[in-house]
């Protein structure tokens, strides 16, 4: 009976969950297929304009205008009356450094000379000008390897007027030191023979200047290849005086005095002359004179005989005793009075000539031969001194020709 109820309950459990799943399967309908996302289409790219407008281009900051080149500006050196050239008053020339080598510096800012050829130039301390500058002259390899002289631009006159152009210089182990045309046909117009120093002296006019060659410049050079070393060079006025009488040496147009500066003292600047020399170690100064040149002063004199020497051979070749009678005319002061005296610088120290003075004096001795320079003694040298130490003033000095 147990089983018989057990059997029922059974087959009604079975009978129910079939009822149910027969439900569930004819109610389920399928789900629908979600139909697929489309994939986005890319946004097109905006097509350009064709004509766009450009991007203004910016303005660019403008260039700082470059500094300009400072002027070249030198202060000229003054020249005195007569004076046309000299180194010493080269202002580009005494600005440069002792020791400043090549042609493109030396010659850079002067109208007044230039280099002929290739050889090596030098600027050195010049014994004429109280310490200035000169220019030496190392392998030359062409004898012609020189230094010109430019006329191109002095303020000189030369179809009235003459010159002295004057040389100062020194050739190592010596040689023949020329003065000549610096073109075609290369005329030496004026030699001298030397050992090492030499002075070369030219009298100039416009028949000269032409035959210097076609740019009217003067050629300082040599007949060797030595070492030239020119310390001055001076052009100045060579005057002459009424109907031909002719001066052939004037202290108060010699550049070697004239160019210096009142005050300036000591032998070695007072008398950077060729022409003149000290005698003893007195003070000598320039001092204005009553001309308005240079006179030299002679002060400290501890001895008669500390005066100035008058170096008359080194006149030469303007003085030609064996054709011209000269006169030699010296004019000063002499502080306080006394004997002024123009005699020989050596033994037997011959006084020549003498003149008792109060102060102001006049002095003169003739040449007229070889005779009276040989009694100045041995080198021919003409003292000015006098009979005491009291301070002596040459205001000039005058060598003429009177006949």
């Amino acid at each position: 009976m147990r089983n018989r109820k057990f059997m029922l309950v059974l087959l009604a459990f079975l009978l129910v969950f079939a009822l149910a799943t027969v439900t569930s399967c004819g109610n389920d309908e399928p789900e629908a297929t979600p139909a697929p996302t489309a994939t986005p289409s890319p946004t097109p790219a905006p097509t350009p304009d064709p004509t766009p407008t450009p991007e203004p281009t910016p303005t660019p900051e403008p260039e700082p205008e470059p500094e300009p080149e400072p002027e070249f500006v030198l202060t000229p050196i003054n020249r005195v009356p007569g004076l046309v050239y000299s180194f010493a008053t080269d202002a580009w020339l005494q600005e440069l450094e002792v020791g400043t080598v090549g042609a493109g510096t030396i010659f850079e800012h002067t109208d007044y000379i230039m280099q002929a050829g290739d050889p090596t130039f030098t600027v050195v301390e010049s014994p004429m000008n109280n310490g200035g500058r000169g220019i030496r002259l190392t392998n030359r390899n062409e004898n012609w390897h020189a230094l010109d002289v430019v006329t191109d631009y002095l303020d000189w006159d030369p179809a009235n007027h003459e010159y002295i152009l004057t040389v100062v210089g020194h050739i190592a182990w010596g040689g023949t030191a020329i003065i000549g045309g610096a073109d075609g046909p290369w005329t030496q117009f004026v030699t001298v023979d030397t050992d090492d120093y030499f002075i070369l002296q030219l009298i100039l006019d416009d028949t000269v200047v032409a035959d210097a060659g076609e740019r009217n410049q003067f050629r300082i050079q040599t007949n060797c290849t030595n070492n030239l070393t020119i310390y001055d060079i001076t052009l100045t006025r060579y005057i002459h005086v009424d109907e031909g009488v002719e001066i052939v040496y004037l202290l108060s147009g010699d550049p070697f005095v004239q160019f210096q500066a009142t005050g300036t003292t000591g032998a070695a600047n007072v008398l950077a002359s060729p022409f003149l020399n000290s005698a003893g170690d007195p003070t000598y100064s320039l001092v204005e004179g009553p001309g308005g040149f240079n006179s030299i002063l002679i002060s400290n004199r501890n001895e008669t005989w500390h005066a100035v020497d008058i170096r008359l051979p080194d006149l030469d070749p303007f003085l030609d005793p064996d054709s011209n009678t000269y006169v030699v005319a010296v004019f000063g002061y002499l502080s306080w009075g006394g004997t002024v005296v123009l005699g020989g610088a050596d033994n037997p120290w011959t006084q020549l000539t003498t003149v008792d003075t109060d102060g102001a004096f006049e002095a003169y001795y003739l040449i007229s031969s070889w005779d009276d320079i040989d009694a100045t003694g041995e080198r021919g040298w003409l003292r000015i001194q006098s009979n005491c130490t009291n301070n002596l003033r040459i205001d000039d000095i005058l060598v003429m020709v009177v006949e």
